[in-house]
């Protein structure tokens, strides 16, 4: 195991994730503190100009997804989004089944990030999702899920880059949870640099006097009033090619 990964192994074992699972479940996201510090930030902020780390840059006003950039990254995925990738999804793995078993739905996820990755494959799902985001002033993400196909991971990732006190304003991550027979919540999500916000992508749970429902999650990002944000997301499903 290299150094990097006996890091980010340290990093997150210290945490607790039968408590984090347990959060986000509840209320559907959960940030974690102190993921990249400054330093890492800034160096993750200069690789999007790296044009040889992706496999295909979105224009989102081009296809009405808002405005602003984004990257998808090409595989073989750089060492420490592969090692980052591999470790969350063991940790978050528990958590889906859980998800899982409350709603009674006919899925497991494996222990094993490769194992997950295979079944991908067998879904014609081959395409490396993680992706580094680049938004300026006035730019804005429209709520949206990002399942590229039928074989996706109930949860992601996303580490702000970006200094929210020093380098742009506005910018907030928002999550909106719509609910069976009952009106939307949104939930607007404050980060600082170098934290994580773990989150539902797609479904949600609510529990109910007769056990668990069904919700839907979508998540944006509100108007960049000033400056610039960068955001790197970490999916754990692939994409159909």
């Amino acid at each position: 195991m290299s150094n990097k990964t006996n890091k980010w192994a340290r990093t997150f074992d210290q945490l607790n994730w039968s408590n984090i699972s347990e959060t986000l479940l509840q209320q559907g996201y959960i940030v974690i503190d102190k993921v990249f510090d400054r330093q890492q930030c800034d160096d993750w902020k200069d690789r999007y100009a790296q044009a040889e780390l992706f496999r295909k840059t979105v224009t989102m006003q081009r296809y009405q997804f808002g405005s602003g950039e984004y990257k998808y990254f090409s595989y073989p995925l750089p060492d420490d989004i592969q090692q980052l990738r591999q470790i969350l999804y063991k940790k978050l793995a528990c958590a889906a089944n859980t998800w899982a078993t409350r709603l009674n739905k006919n899925i497991s996820w494996p222990e094993a990030l490769e194992d997950f990755i295979q079944f991908n494959r067998h879904k014609q799902q081959t395409l490396a999702t993680p992706l580094m985001l680049n938004y300026a002033a006035n730019d804005y993400n429209c709520l949206h899920q990002d399942n590229y196909g039928e074989a996706f991971f109930p949860f992601q990732c996303m580490i702000l880059l970006s200094d929210p006190v020093t380098e742009f304003s506005g910018g907030e991550f928002v999550l909106v949870e719509n609910r069976p027979r009952q009106q939307s919540i949104a939930k607007v999500v404050s980060i600082q640099q170098g934290q994580m916000v773990i989150f539902c992508n797609n479904q949600g749970i609510r529990q109910t006097t007769k056990g668990f429902s069904k919700t839907s999650f979508r998540h944006g990002v509100s108007n960049i009033r000033s400056g610039n944000r960068k955001a790197l997301s970490i999916i754990f499903h692939d994409a159909q090619s």
